[in-house]
């Protein structure tokens, strides 16, 4: 649709992301663009897609590519994150549009131009950063630039990821996170998640991974009885609370932020160490028996609650049947969780009893616990009783 310039920039309701794809050497058909769950297939003259408009200010974003020959990488900022990757606003660019700029509230554009060496998006020069924006000004990409289209669950599937969270968990020397996915595990999410099925494995020595919270799953503590260690067993909040006290400066927001990043960089960015994390959180969250009772994290429960009936509901129905859940890590922490409603407090038992109940309709199962699972907890007898 026809977008006004001057209205957008007046009333400062978002920002654009321009590419320069002009040194993109491969196939037209080739290249996939994508912004959180906007996604764009350019079939003919890729090399002529100029970028987003309307893009959202608020909260994290996630942009990401796609091609035949690269791979998949990835991207989370922010606007006005003051990283030369993120933005700059027109002010600071000394790039004027008569009385269309609000003093004070510059619009915020992103430029980034593809580098066919380097295999991946780089920063412009301020002077081909500056070209492109004045080119924009002067409708010279007008036809040439695709309206973003929010999805509903965005907002829902990040609303915990800070960009300090961004920065620590991000890699090490690199702006995107690259897809680690075998060949096979990449067709089953291409095929539900608007791709093409036909990538190559990019599992490589040289991966450029987000470096996560490493998630404990026992406690090596002599002081621990053999009892102790029976419960630890059955019950993970001594590992949760330590891992929350030790990792996240006892800040619950930034423990479910994590989550959410995992699942996101999974969900969209085909990181096999995103799905590792992701199940090793959810394990443990949904086996804390002793935190769910914790008053004090009667909110930080609510809210993990809201974060997995959203990630839920953008998983396909039949994730719990398939190798890529890993032997139904998701149906079994679930059905682990939802064994616990009886021992929480009121209001939270009822949100959960609410989740389950989704979850039964959604994926077509029972989400009960088998007194026979060979995943049953380990026993641990004391020889001196």
């Amino acid at each position: 649709r026809t977008i006004h310039l001057e209205f957008l920039l007046l009333h400062n309701m978002s920002a654009v992301i321009l590419l320069d794809l002009s040194s993109f050497k491969s196939s037209p058909s080739s290249f996939t663009i994508g912004l959180n769950f906007h996604e764009l297939h350019l079939q003919k003259n890729c090399c002529a897609f100029r970028g987003f408009l309307e893009v959202p200010l608020k909260g994290i974003q996630y942009l990401y590519w796609n091609t035949e020959i690269y791979g998949r990488c990835g991207r989370f900022f922010e606007w006005g994150s003051n990283e030369e990757f993120a933005s700059k606003g027109l002010e600071s660019l000394g790039v004027h549009n008569g009385s269309a700029l609000s003093p004070g509230t510059p619009s915020y554009f992103m430029v980034l131009h593809w580098a066919d060496e380097e295999m991946q998006f780089l920063h412009p020069t301020q002077d081909l950063f500056k070209k492109h924006v004045e080119a924009f000004m002067r409708m010279e990409y007008v036809g040439k630039m695709h309206s973003y289209k929010p999805h509903i669950e965005w907002e829902q599937l990040s609303s915990c990821i800070s960009w300090p969270l961004v920065k620590r968990l991000r890699p090490a020397n690199s702006q995107w996170i690259q897809s680690d996915l075998l060949k096979e595990e990449k067709e089953h999410i291409e095929n539900h998640y608007r791709g093409s099925s036909d990538l190559l494995s990019s599992r490589s020595t040289n991966k450029k991974s987000s470096i996560f919270t490493e998630v404990p799953k026992t406690i090596c503590d002599a002081s621990l009885t053999p009892m102790e260690l029976t419960q630890l067993n059955f019950d993970k909040s001594i590992l949760l609370r330590r891992l929350l006290s030790t990792e996240y400066d006892g800040e619950t927001a930034e423990l479910l932020g994590e989550y959410q990043y995992a699942f996101v960089s999974f969900l969209i960015g085909h990181c096999y160490d995103a799905l590792q994390q992701w199940q090793s959180l959810l394990f443990l969250l949904s086996q804390s028996n002793d935190a769910l009772k914790d008053s004090n994290m009667e909110g930080f429960w609510k809210q993990f609650i809201l974060i997995v009936y959203h990630q839920l509901r953008v998983l396909p129905s039949d994730f719990m049947s398939d190798n890529l859940s890993s032997e139904n890590f998701l149906f079994d922490s679930l059905c682990q969780f939802f064994d616990l409603i009886d021992l929480a407090p009121k209001e939270i038992g009822r949100q959960m009893t609410t989740l389950k109940q989704s979850c039964e309709k959604k994926f077509e199962c029972t989400f009960e616990l088998n007194d026979d699972d060979d995943f049953a907890p380990v026993y641990v007898v004391d020889e001196n009783d």
